[in-house]
């Protein structure tokens, strides 16, 4: 692999970590947050509002403010419903290291003296890494031949471009993260959370606070 793009894949292996370690606290937070705010709207009587609880054994679960009453429509697709457009990889190189990082952790290529968490950590590598051919994820199949110690390939600019779009993703999901109320909640003192939570409130409902 050459400098440029070891550093380049280097880059994008370091916002995974960052995103990682920031969407654990956000989510940690988030649920945290929405706690407070309903605790806040009971003390106040606020009237005309409800809060939606997130549930703490769903990843990422919907919290939603109602001002009287909820909306009609409180379908959310999830992301399984979500139909994925398979892109197949340009590179022969691609291809050949998908095939590698299959032989390794597909089920049936598992030695029967392999330990239960070595066999699932095979398994999630395997999954991704399919799910990444399927998407065109050009750094996730890197990622993944990488923590299988398998040497990485040159790649052509079409694949150097996919990392790139990579790493602008990480940084954008990391940026959104941080712009929010529940970001600046989480690093207030008291007096801040609660401006914090008339703030969310008053941008919720129309400055009515």
């Amino acid at each position: 692999m050459k400098r440029n793009i070891k550093s380049l894949f280097l880059k994008a292996r370091y916002l995974n970590e960052e995103y990682k370690e920031t969407k654990e606290l956000f989510d940690k937070h988030y649920i945290e947050f929405f706690k407070e705010l309903d605790i806040f709207i009971k003390e106040n009587n606020i009237e005309g509002i409800t809060v939606k609880l997130p549930d703490e054994n769903k990843e990422s679960a919907a919290v939603q403010v109602f001002e009287d009453k909820p909306p009609d429509d409180e379908t959310v697709k999830d992301a399984e419903d979500i139909p994925v457009e398979p892109k197949n990889a340009e590179s022969e190189e691609l291809k050949k290291l998908y095939r590698k990082i299959a032989i390794i952790t597909h089920p049936d290529k598992h030695p029967k003296h392999i330990s239960e968490d070595k066999r699932r950590e095979m398994i999630d590598i395997y999954n991704k890494s399919t799910e990444a051919m399927s998407n065109g994820d050009v750094f996730s199949i890197l990622d993944a031949a990488s923590k299988l110690y398998i040497d990485l390939p040159e790649v052509g600019g079409n694949e150097l471009d996919s990392i790139r779009d990579k790493c602008l993703a990480f940084e954008n999901d990391i940026k959104t993260m941080k712009n929010t109320y529940i970001w600046a909640w989480s690093l207030s003192n008291e007096q801040g959370k609660q401006n914090c939570l008339i703030s969310f409130l008053n941008n919720n409902l129309g400055n009515k606070l």
